[in-house]
């Protein structure tokens, strides 16, 4: 397998290549596999809840369940720093009021670490009323470590590196060639982003420190003060594409992406993680 820099080198990109080799990250991909409500990594259905946790609600409703996490049973990614043991669980409010990028969207979106495994909790039934729509079919989902991961090109490290226009271009084409030849699915946990419009990092980075992102704005007020840079202590949690086979639509094929800065992943304060949704 040819090295990172060996190939960034070879399209003409040797002044960044060291950089970009130390930058790589580790993922791992979940691929679909077979309709199944069990208790092991899955997207949709019914989670199977501690019962002391209050299934969570944003604005008086209850929201989606996305996907759950058997963390015993996935394979380490180097320097992400997830426990070892435990489950993790993903919610959100799907997509309709909010997208993460004003500061008033605060829990609208909540992953829950349990500290057991799945297999001790039983399934937790809908609520009520949550909304038919939000009640997403179950399906198995496989894990992976996939092949070592470079930034995206909008990735707020490639920012850093003040690339012209022609190695901007010739990065393009290495990151794509490495997509279609590892890529099999979009969903995965760890790794960097794949980005639909510019890095969901950067966008949580900028709005926990209360800018708005819907605009521009918020964007050339955060490069002002200085807080561009900090996007890169940001980590991706989970990622979970459109999955329509389970009734998963992101608004137009779009994509969610839970992200948690490394302070709270390191302190476990899961409920400090922040969802972007991006979409075509």
């Amino acid at each position: 397998m040819v090295s990172v820099r060996k190939l960034l080198a070879k399209h003409g990109l040797s002044r960044i290549a060291a950089g970009i080799e130390t930058a790589v990250k580790h993922s791992v991909e979940l691929s679909i596999g077979r309709p199944w409500e069990g208790s092991t990594h899955r997207l949709g259905g019914r989670p199977n809840l501690p019962q002391a946790f209050e299934w969570p609600v944003w604005r008086d409703s209850p929201l989606a369940f996305v996907a759950q996490i058997e963390l015993s049973q996935l394979p380490l990614i180097d320097g992400l720093g997830l426990p070892r043991s435990g489950s993790l669980y993903f919610f959100c409010e799907g997509g309709k009021d909010a997208w993460g990028f004003r500061p008033d969207d605060i829990g609208s979106s909540r992953v829950l670490y349990g500290t057991e495994s799945l297999g001790l909790y039983p399934l937790r039934e809908f609520p009520p009323d949550l909304p038919g729509p939000l009640r997403f079919d179950s399906v198995e989902v496989n894990p992976q470590l996939s092949e070592t991961a470079i930034p995206n090109p909008d990735d707020v490290y490639l920012q850093s590196l003040d690339l012209n226009r022609q190695e901007r271009e010739s990065y393009y084409q290495v990151y794509e060639q490495r997509v279609e030849r590892t890529m099999e699915s979009f969903h995965r946990v760890g790794g960097y982003p794949d980005c639909i419009q510019g890095d969901p990092k950067l966008m949580a980075h900028l709005v926990s420190h209360g800018l708005y992102c819907g605009d521009q704005s918020g964007y050339r007020e955060g490069k002002e003060k200085g807080l561009w840079p900090g996007a890169a202590e940001w980590e991706l949690l989970l990622q979970v594409d459109s999955e329509g086979g389970i009734g998963m639509e992101w608004a137009d094929s779009g994509r969610l992406y839970f992200l948690i800065h490394r302070r709270d992943l390191k302190q476990r304060c899961f409920e400090k993680a922040w969802m972007i949704l991006q979409c075509y």
